[in-house]
């Protein structure tokens, strides 16, 4: 179904203003498309998704940059396209190639992957501001990320958990994020 340009225009204009029905409108209007395009590109459906998530939140953060000389979902293609180079790239340099005598390219293990006493204390320590933030959220939020990332709920076990849509539910964890993020960039 295509949605006409004067409809995304008005949608676009209102979000901008704040209006959360047009941010899920134009949410729910280019889900699906950005979300194949990323699966055809990464293969993968955990990243196609992370990286769609990742780019609506950019083109939401960045909505006054659009320019609407251009089609909303080529920009929003664009800005997922570039995130997925950046994950591609930082993969890449993540994971340096050495060569081998015979020929054959591998990546680099790690010396030691046990966690030493400091980063024990580092990660509890993490973990403890991280719950702090977290009962600051309002409830509704802090429920959605518990399930989403401490129970690994899928976005359709959180639907139907939580008695949602589907779009409303990915919605409601980007905002979700959205605001522990600012928060705990508070302290910083």
């Amino acid at each position: 179904m295509e949605v006409k340009q004067d409809i995304i225009q008005y949608h676009i204009e209102h979000a901008l203003a704040g209006a959360q029905k047009s941010f899920r409108f134009l949410l729910n209007t280019y889900w699906d498309e950005l979300y194949h395009f990323q699966l055809k590109r990464a293969g993968d459906p955990y990243e196609a998704e992370e990286i769609t998530i990742q780019a609506f939140a950019k083109a939401f953060e960045k909505l006054e940059q659009y320019d609407t000389s251009f089609q909303f979902n080529t920009w929003l293609l664009t800005i997922s396209k570039h995130i997925q180079i950046d994950l591609a790239r930082k993969k890449k340099s993540d994971c340096m190639e050495l060569t081998v005598s015979n020929g054959i390219k591998r990546c680099c293990e790690l010396e030691n992957e046990d966690p030493s006493p400091e980063d024990l204390l580092i990660a509890q320590q993490d973990h403890n501001q991280l719950q702090h933030h977290l009962r600051k959220l309002p409830c509704h939020y802090r429920q959605i990320l518990w399930q989403r990332y401490f129970k690994e709920y899928s976005y359709k076990e959180l639907a139907r958990a939580n008695d949602e849509s589907l779009s409303a539910v990915k919605v409601k964890v980007f905002r979700a994020k959205r605001i522990l993020a600012d928060s705990i960039k508070e302290l910083h």
